[in-house]
């Protein structure tokens, strides 16, 4: 090692599996004897800086394998720096444990720069190293933080694709519900997140989650009723998801008709949302049930809604909990 004036350390070659001959021959010819000493010499005497020798006393990784990794990691494409995205990857194919995984993580890819709330990525996650999370699952955690919107044809970011890829991401990690619970928190500024239970009864697809994510949590989505209380409803009754989503996101839309005077037609707009719905690939009871959802539980098919919840294979408290939603007595 030599020193540098910030006072850090410069690591110009390691003494790894050296035996007692080896340390013969650098009391004898000095340290260039060592067997590391031929390489650093060949290399113009080039030292590792001040934080990657900091990352090699830390992570203890074999310096023939820190040193591949550094040199990927510095390698530029096309004139630009690897992303932290770019350096993950290379990490994970890294033949090291978890422990030194995460050395590197704390050197190269958590950002040590303070945040509007004082305190820095690397902090934060230092904190939910104390609070129980482990190594290996804060990894996984950074990658889920840093997923993206997907986009449509027009380049425009998919509502609900970001959050729901990261709540299904957090559902399938092998960690107990109270830390799931914690990351789904962070997801939301929201004081009233999803939980696991909340999540639990949707089908565990992506399509699944970006949708329930597309719909407001509370009965505010295109100035209608449609929440996602109400696709958990949909998803309990089996009913095809595809057609609900299109009534989602068209059923606020849907206004009463207006006379030459430019007043409101009365019922005008209950027939318009009848139309709509019967537009819809469904049944004649699944049609009636999206009515419902739609304020206008029609009493001619209270009997059949009431059979088509009650053969569903759900809790009894459930099917109260959905009849009762529907506006029904």
């Amino acid at each position: 090692m030599e020193l540098i004036a910030s006072g850090k350390d410069l690591l110009q070659f390691p003494v790894e599996d050296a035996n007692a001959r080896d340390y013969l021959k650098a009391g004898l010819f000095g340290k260039y004897a060592l067997p590391k000493a031929k390489e650093y010499v060949e290399s113009g005497f080039k030292s590792l800086n001040g934080q990657d020798t900091e990352l090699y006393k830390n992570s203890k990784i074999k310096y023939d394998i820190l040193k591949e990794y550094i040199e990927n990691r510095n390698e530029k494409v096309n004139g630009k720096s690897k992303s932290n995205k770019e350096k993950i990857n290379i990490i994970k194919k890294l033949p090291v444990s978890t422990d030194q995984k995460w050395e590197i993580y704390k050197s190269d890819i958590l950002s040590t720069t303070e945040k509007k709330d004082g305190l820095t990525e690397l902090q934060e996650y230092e904190k939910m190293l104390k609070q129980g999370f482990s190594k290996g699952t804060l990894m996984q955690w950074y990658d889920i933080s840093k997923i993206e919107n997907d986009k449509n044809s027009k380049g425009e970011a998919i509502t609900g694709s970001k959050q729901g890829k990261q709540a299904l991401a957090i559902m399938k990690l092998n960690i107990s519900n109270a830390q799931k619970n914690k990351l789904l928190s962070l997801l939301t500024t929201s004081k009233n997140p999803e939980t696991v239970d909340t999540l639990s009864r949707l089908t565990k697809t992506e399509k699944a989650y970006t949708d329930y994510f597309a719909l407001n949590k509370s009965d505010t989505f295109f100035q209608s009723k449609i929440s996602r209380d109400d696709m958990q409803d949909i998803q309990d009754l089996g009913i095809n998801q595809d057609e609900f989503m299109k009534y989602a996101q068209n059923i606020g839309n849907i206004k009463s008709d207006k006379d030459s005077n430019g007043k409101t037609i009365s019922g005008s707009k209950k027939k318009n949302v009848a139309n709509y719905i019967n537009s819809l690939n469904l049944s004649s009871v699944e049609k009636a049930i999206l009515f419902a959802k739609a304020g206008y539980a029609d009493k001619n098919y209270k009997q059949s809604v009431y059979q088509y919840i009650n053969k569903q294979n759900l809790t009894a408290t459930r099917k109260k909990e959905i009849w009762e939603s529907l506006g029904y007595k």
